[in-house]
């Protein structure tokens, strides 16, 4: 299939990045890439989403990893999954996963699903500041979209997502749910109901944010839906007062730049 037909089914079908960012897809896709990364880090603490679409479907993902590939004229697709996740899967670092498709494993540490990161540590790559993956031949696209490509590419459209409910509840587990169902009722239906005190996260407990269940709905980037007490520390800080936290920073921060130095992000 040519690479303008893929990308139409791909926009057609609705697919976006479902780590979390909500990039289109199909405008991933440029000149000059040689290998696709599959990103499988899942590094946010309580989610369990990527895992087991890979779990259950690790065949479909390698299917949408190897359709954009092949439409992109990549040399290679790679799965980045971290060392742990690769060893519940039975997977091993090097290991093909049908045609140009392998895996790649990565160490048990935040944040390997930084996408700069990932690029590092799958293929040894830097992305210089300010550029995009593309800049060093390379396209990242997440576990979950590369199951959605392969059904785009049947005709299948995106009305549902793979979402984990986790953290202060009786049983955690992932679902697949319809998009825009409300987070109430989602979570009613697994059997979930928020102790006082507690709050729901979009997201996980590091880069998700808060929201209330009573008026949101699950959307494409919608990755879980976490319960934690609100007088925890990741809670807490995302609670916290701007202003406050402004007046606090320079009180810990000796200026050294070393942070700034190490970034990955370059910030």
């Amino acid at each position: 299939m040519e690479l303008h037909e893929v990308r139409e089914k791909i926009k057609s079908a609705g697919v976006i990045g479902a780590g979390g960012a909500g990039f289109p897809t199909h405008m991933k896709f440029a000149d000059g890439i040689d290998t696709v990364v599959v990103n499988a880090a899942e590094c946010e603490p309580l989610l369990y989403t990527d895992f087991t679409i890979l779990q259950r479907h690790l065949d479909q993902v390698a299917e949408g990893a190897q359709a954009v590939r092949a439409a992109l004229g990549a040399e290679r697709a790679v799965l980045g999954v971290k060392i742990h996740t690769a060893e519940k899967l039975g997977l091993k670092d090097g290991q093909p996963l049908g045609g140009r498709f392998s895996v790649k494993t990565m160490p048990n540490a935040y944040p390997m699903g930084d996408e700069i990161v990932l690029i590092y540590q799958t293929l040894g790559r830097v992305v210089p500041p300010g550029h995009l993956p593309s800049s060093v031949g390379v396209v990242v696209i997440n576990v979950e979209t590369a199951y959605n490509v392969a059904n785009s590419l049947k005709g299948i459209p995106v009305t549902r997502k793979w979402i984990t409910i986790g953290g202060d509840v009786p049983k955690p587990a992932v679902y697949r749910v319809p998009i825009n169902c409300d987070v109430r009722a989602v979570l009613e239906a697994a059997g979930v109901k928020i102790p006082e005190g507690d709050v729901v996260i979009d997201g996980g407990p590091a880069m998700g944010n808060i929201i209330n269940p009573n008026f949101s709905v699950v959307t494409k980037k919608t990755k879980a839906l976490v319960v934690l007490p609100a007088d925890i520390p990741a809670v807490a800080y995302k609670l916290a007062d701007v202003h406050r936290l402004m007046v606090r920073t320079p009180s810990a921060c000796c200026q050294c730049f070393h942070c700034t130095e190490i970034c990955p992000r370059h910030l």
